[in-house]
């Protein structure tokens, strides 16, 4: 029946937007924190929440998805596009997050950082669409180990990496956008500070990593005003959204009564 139909999405809306809202709360709180708690000099951490900012340093790297880049974080998809047909759409043929540990540094020192369970708010190094014309904005890579980068380029190398991850691709359409943190970029790290283990030999005293599930860890590039301010603003847009699906559920269960 019509009405059962309009129930059914109703609630399904209200739910979706509940659970944007709950979404919006928690990124909210955490940019609130980052706004709220002073900055800790790295070499000088204490146990507990903490907010520190400087630079990263790691003797150990891994490379990036597309282009290769030797990286302390890095998260990648690369989708093709598929149609047309009742599947067309953009389609994920090889996704990429990975980290190693590292530490943040400044004036007053460094303290260890493990990035693995952290909630990541990095800035796209590059961002490449077949059929697009490629430009890249403020922020973007402009060159790759010396070479300008070329929409041509990184086709060739989007290419590669589908023949690396024995992805199907064929002559489809490509896009990827990668986000990495290379050492020496800036960084921004809230989150909990514990001792570190007995027989540790590093140069810190304290290690910032999550140990409780429930612990706030955000790991943003860029100084901490610049990550809050990206907080809050996806945060009102996921606000936004959930406020829509629940007031059209809302108005699509109240349809069925009326």
């Amino acid at each position: 029946m019509p009405a059962c139909e309009s129930v059914t999405a109703g609630g399904l809306l209200l739910g979706v937007g509940l659970l944007l809202l709950l979404r919006s709360s928690h990124e909210s709180h955490q940019a609130r924190l980052l706004a709220k708690l002073p900055v800790s000099p790295c070499g000088r951490v204490r146990e507990g929440l903490v907010l520190a900012s400087g630079r990263a340093v790691s003797s150990a790297s891994l490379s990036s998805l597309v282009l290769g880049l030797p990286c302390i974080i890095s998260e990648c998809t690369l989708e093709a596009y598929w149609g047309p047909g009742r599947k067309e759409g953009w389609k994920a043929v090889a996704r990429s997050r990975e980290a190693v540990p590292f530490y943040i540094e400044d004036a007053t020192g460094r303290t260890w950082v493990d990035p693995a369970d952290a909630e990541w708010w990095l800035l796209p190094d590059v961002e490449y669409s077949a059929g697009k014309r490629w430009k890249p904005t403020a922020g973007h890579l402009v060159k790759f180990g010396g070479t300008e980068l070329t929409a041509e380029l990184l086709e060739q190398r989007a290419r590669q990496c589908c023949e690396r991850q024995n992805a199907d691709a064929g002559k489809r359409r490509l896009r990827f956008r990668e986000r990495n943190v290379m050492a020496g970029d800036t960084v921004t790290v809230l989150g909990p500070a514990y001792a570190a283990p007995a027989g540790h030999t590093g140069a810190a005293e304290v290690r910032i990593h999550r140990v409780h599930p429930g612990d706030p860890f955000v790991i943003g590039d860029g100084p901490p005003a610049a990550v809050a301010a990206r907080m809050r603003k996806q945060a009102g847009w996921i606000r936004g959204a959930g406020l829509g699906c629940m007031a059209l559920g809302a108005a699509l269960v109240i349809h069925c009564y009326v």
